[in-house]
């Protein structure tokens, strides 16, 4: 029997297990035939993998709102502005030109100032205008998002512009502003979210998109959070009879600095996360990560469940097994220290 000859869904599971990705790596698989082809647009439909180069092209496509109807799982990756030539400007905006034998990691490259990036001998390209049409873009699929009653998985990692200071970022338009991300935010059912915006800094006044995670509390299995702006809020669902169906909780606040207000807003953190770990029916891991108090390498991580902390790497995964964050030890064998004025609080000694 050949492999077309089995039924569809049998044929629909051995899809289904590939993943679109392998399709999505390669569009010439998806052209084998035509029951092929149906087959396989129906498993890219449902589980999307979006990178900032793919997703005008997704977009463009005439009939992307048919995928609001299967769509299940969303995974969205956004680079800041160094990957700006992988973005096609269209007629009444600048048109970059290919620049072969040049590497867009050296900085040296490339002129900037408030509102212009220069590449020597090229175009230039207006960064407002590349942020307002991304962000248009980004709209219109968040929109396909919200409008879908199937999404139950929703992926969105996006990085900062790379190359430029903080005072020239925030006196600029994320590529990712945080109306476009409470749209996708606006959908419902989800069970699995996972937010990691924490090097996009969104403007005063912007909507608070801790209420809008708070919301999908009450169906979520999975939490993985790590933006800007981050409060209590964000941990803290909307009164309901019953347990939650939430298992792990991976919060991140270890882009902020140590500082006074960054303590306090971890302690908070624990507070109601214990609280919230409280309502669990079955919880298996909840953690609060910071970066590692002065003179203390890698991140500290906080288990709500078993109230203690553990030590973890700076590439290490979030729910990784940390070694146990022992602050006595730590500071006998550091050297020169003869004062070591930090709060022991939640340490776990």
């Amino acid at each position: 029997m050949q492999l077309l000859d089995l039924p569809t869904e049998i044929l629909g599971d051995i899809f289904h297990h590939v993943g679109s990705p392998h399709f999505f790596s390669d569009a010439s698989r998806l052209l084998v035939c035509k029951q092929w082809f149906q087959l396989a647009r129906l498993e890219c439909s449902q589980n999307l993998y979006i990178s900032l180069k793919s997703l005008r092209r997704l977009v463009s496509f005439p009939d992307v709102d048919s995928i609001q109807g299967n769509l299940q799982t969303l995974d969205l990756s956004l680079s800041g502005f160094e990957h700006w030539l992988d973005v096609e400007l269209d007629e009444n905006g600048c048109r970059v030109r290919s620049i072969k034998g040049i590497n867009l990691s050296e900085r040296s490259l490339f002129e900037t100032d408030d509102k212009i990036l220069q590449c020597h001998g090229q175009d230039r390209v207006d960064l407002k205008t590349w942020t307002d049409e991304l962000n248009d873009t980004l709209l219109r699929l968040a929109t396909i998002v919200r409008n879908s009653r199937s999404v139950c998985t929703l992926r969105i990692y996006a990085t900062r512009r790379w190359g430029w200071s903080r005072s020239q970022i925030s006196s600029l338009t994320p590529h990712l502003s945080a109306a476009t991300l409470s749209t996708f935010l606006s959908t419902s059912k989800l069970t699995t979210l996972d937010l990691d915006t924490a090097h996009i800094d969104f403007k005063m006044g912007d909507c608070h998109l801790c209420l809008f995670v708070a919301r999908h509390l009450n169906t979520l299995r999975h939490l993985r959070l790590r933006i800007q702006r981050l409060c209590v809020d964000a941990l803290t669902p909307a009164s309901r009879t019953g347990k939650l169906e939430l298992e792990t909780m991976l919060v991140n606040i270890s882009h902020r600095p140590y500082s006074k207000s960054s303590n306090a807003l971890w302690e908070k953190l624990i507070q109601q996360g214990q609280l919230l770990a409280e309502q669990m029916a079955s919880p298996k891991m909840a953690r609060i990560l910071r970066k590692a108090p002065p003179h203390f390498r890698g991140i500290q991580a906080y288990d709500v469940l078993a109230r203690e902390s553990m030590s973890l790497g700076f590439g290490d995964a979030w729910d990784a097994e940390g070694k146990p964050f022992d602050t006595a030890a730590i500071i006998r064998n550091w050297r020169g220290v003869k004062r070591m004025p930090l709060s022991t609080a939640h340490s776990g000694t």
